[in-house]
């Protein structure tokens, strides 16, 4: 097993050397000016380092709600936007049980934690009247 694992490790060294040698060559021919001219120099260099790399933006023609198909991009977008902003109230239905009894803290715990903090859990209803309450400056 180590002499394997020695010869695994010559060889990654091995070819780690010759991965080098062969991106030095690439670069040294790519870039060479007695073979290229000061164009070709530019456009090489810009596909190497991805300066005009003009990405093709992604649109979405259509998609199905319900076995129902959406083409409309307005329709795509207000159907998106509902689908992300309710995503909370929806995990919020999934995970809650109505008939959970509130458990207090102390009931986890012997003796008080020096420098913690406990939340109590709050519902949906809670915070919307929270939000209400706001003032707006």
């Amino acid at each position: 097993m180590v002499k394997y694992k020695k010869t695994g490790k010559e060889y990654r060294k091995i070819f780690s050397q010759l991965c080098r040698q062969a991106k030095l060559q690439y670069y040294k021919t790519t870039f060479d000016s007695r073979t290229n001219n000061m164009k070709q120099l530019w456009k090489n260099l810009n596909t190497v380092c991805s300066f005009n790399n003009k990405r093709k933006s992604e649109y979405i023609s259509k998609i199905m709600d319900e076995g129902r198909e959406i083409t409309d991009p307005y329709a795509i977008s207000m159907f998106l936007n509902s689908y992300f902003s309710t995503v909370g109230e929806r995990l919020l239905q999934q995970s809650t049980n109505t008939n959970k009894p509130k458990i207090s803290p102390s009931v986890f715990y012997d003796k008080p934690v020096k420098d913690s903090m406990f939340c109590w859990p709050v519902d949906l209803e809670e915070i919307r009247q929270i939000i209400y309450n706001l003032k707006i400056s």
